[in-house]
């Protein structure tokens, strides 16, 4: 019963208020500082590449925001990875190449 209150107050699942309970009971505070291992890596784009090529061909054309290519891959018939990874990405690209001018 308190699982699910403090599942539904945090707005997680009953089983993550479990794994939290698992990990504090465990390690105190400090093992509830878990970090993911793939911080900073696309998970949407290694599961598409396809999605990768167009997006790094779209990201090259200095007229298009990191929206305007989010709009171009849905009118392409794409389902675009969210919006923080297209401007994470766009502005990787464009730095990149800015740097190697």
């Amino acid at each position: 019963m308190v699982a699910a209150h403090c599942a539904r107050e945090s707005q997680v699942s009953v089983r993550t208020v479990w794994r939290w309970y698992s990990h504090f009971r465990r390690g105190g505070y400090a093992a509830l500082a878990h970090s993911r291992s793939d911080i900073g890596r696309s998970r949407f784009l290694r599961r598409h590449p396809e999605a990768l090529h167009i997006l790094q061909a779209l990201a090259f054309d200095p007229d298009l925001s990191a929206l305007g290519i989010w709009k171009r891959m849905r009118m392409l018939g794409y389902a675009p990875p969210s919006y923080t990874t297209i401007r994470c990405l766009v502005n990787v690209l464009r730095d990149r190449q800015r740097r190697s001018k």
